[in-house]
């Protein structure tokens, strides 16, 4: 009796527990179903990202240049906000860079490598891209100059090694209303045997210049330093004259060190300067102004600006120090 009810139960209960089983399914896919379509929402609602690549080459042969360091960054506050801060890499053996995963947005690049000038977005082959959202680009070609290297040593009239002075590589700019502007394109200290060499300058004609101040690690200081005044090395071109127009323009190829740049710095006084700034209607002037310096030579070259701005004191007064002879000031 009891045999016959078990065999009549037994598919009644299968049955239950194939319904409990669907309904557990059918319970599954519906909370499975919105969790879906809200990765799926989330996925199309993001922003496709893309991509930039290119290569680095010299622009005289078109030879790759590997290792040499690229750096990515936003152009704009917008794209700043959506890429973040900068993105460096260094090209591989075939010059090859890329930068992937990038935002919409406008990105500066800029490169540089030992031995080649460097390239940013303002030189005349600097780049600029502004990428649409997904967008690939890709076969840029940014192209370095090779350069090369002066060197050669700073002395005292006695022949001593000079250690600690500023050595410049100078060019001529021209600035509104014909005044020739010089400026530094490159820079250097000398070494403990009066030793210096300057790289990475781009092929051209300069003019050597070393003086001004000694710079310790812990700042720039004269020979001799009073409130007054004191003694420094006198501002020197090559190959030892004090004023520009006499001075030899020495030249630079590419891949090339032109050396034995040799010559005296003699010593001179250095000069303190004490005013009041005032208004073109004499009172005072803004508390934020600031004084600078620079100086002209007699054929009107002019070199700044000389040593730091200044900013006024309380009572509208400035003091510069370490000036020397023929240096201007203006607010």
């Amino acid at each position: 009796m009891n045999s016959e009810l078990d065999r009549e139960s037994a598919p009644s209960a299968r049955s239950i527990a194939a319904s409990v089983c669907a309904a557990l399914l059918l319970l599954l896919t519906l909370v499975a179903l919105p969790a879906a379509q809200t990765t799926d929402s989330a996925q199309a609602s993001r922003p496709a990202l893309g991509q930039i690549s290119g290569r680095v080459c010299r622009s005289d042969t078109g030879e790759s240049i590997p290792k040499s360091e690229v750096e990515l960054y936003p152009a704009d506050p917008d794209t700043a906000k959506a890429a973040g801060a900068e993105r460096i890499v260094r090209t591989g053996p075939d010059g090859t860079f890329v930068f992937p995963d990038l935002p919409a947005g406008t990105f500066g690049i800029s490169v540089s490598r030992n031995g080649f000038s460097e390239l940013s977005p303002h030189d005349e082959q600097g780049r600029f891209v502004t990428l649409r959202p997904g967008q690939r680009v890709n076969g840029l070609t940014l192209r370095l100059h090779p350069t090369g290297v002066i060197a050669g040593q700073v002395t005292e009239e006695d022949r001593d090694a000079v250690q600690g002075v500023a050595v410049m590589a100078l060019r001529i700019k021209f600035r509104p209303g014909g005044r020739k502007q010089v400026s530094a394109a490159g820079q250097t200290v000398t070494d403990d045997l009066g030793n210096f060499r300057m790289a990475n300058l781009p092929p051209g004609s300069y003019y050597v210049s070393a003086g001004g101040l000694i710079e310790h690690p812990m700042g720039a200081t004269g020979l001799k330093q009073s409130p007054t005044g004191g003694m420094q090395y006198r501002n020197t071109f090559y190959p030892g004259t004090p004023a520009l127009d006499e001075a030899q323009v020495v030249k630079v190829g590419p891949e090339s060190t032109t050396n034995d740049i040799r010559f005296i710095v003699p010593i001179e006084g250095n000069y303190a300067i004490t005013g009041k700034v005032i208004s073109a209607k004499a009172s005072p002037a803004l508390k934020d102004a600031e004084v600078s310096c620079e100086r002209v030579d007699a054929a009107g070259y002019t070199f700044g600006p000389i040593g730091d701005n200044v900013r006024l004191e309380s009572d509208h007064r400035s003091s510069v120090r370490l000036l020397l002879r023929g240096t201007t000031c203006s607010k």
